[in-house]
C-alpha cells in the first residue's frame, strides 16, 4: 500500500505539523492503533510523530510499526537516516 492511501485512512490530526503536544498525540494513537493490530495506522501515526519530532520513541515506534508491516527496508531505513 502506498503512503498516500495509508494516509488517507488514518485520522487528521495525524498528519497536523504542530508542535512537541500533537506529536505526543499522535504517538498515543499510533500506540493504541498498534495494540489493536493495525499496523497501517500506526505506522502513519508514527511517521507524522516523527516528522514533528525526532525523538528517539517516535523514530523506533515507527520503525516497530514498518516491522509489522514486513518492511524490513522501512524499519531499518528510519533508525538509520535519522
Amino acid at each position: 500500500m502506498s503512503w498516500p492511501l495509508l494516509l488517507a485512512r488514518t485520522p487528521a490530526w495525524c498528519h497536523e505539523t504542530e508542535p512537541e503536544l500533537e506529536a505526543a498525540d499522535a504517538l498515543a494513537a499510533g500506540h493504541e492503533a498498534l495494540s489493536r493490530g493495525e499496523w497501517e495506522q500506526a505506522l502513519a501515526c508514527f511517521e507524522a510523530a516523527s516528522e514533528q519530532s525526532q525523538s528517539a520513541e517516535a523514530i523506533e515506534a515507527l520503525a516497530m510499526a514498518a516491522w509489522w508491516l514486513d518492511n524490513a527496508r522501512l524499519a531499518i531505513e528510519s533508525r538509520a537516516v535519522r
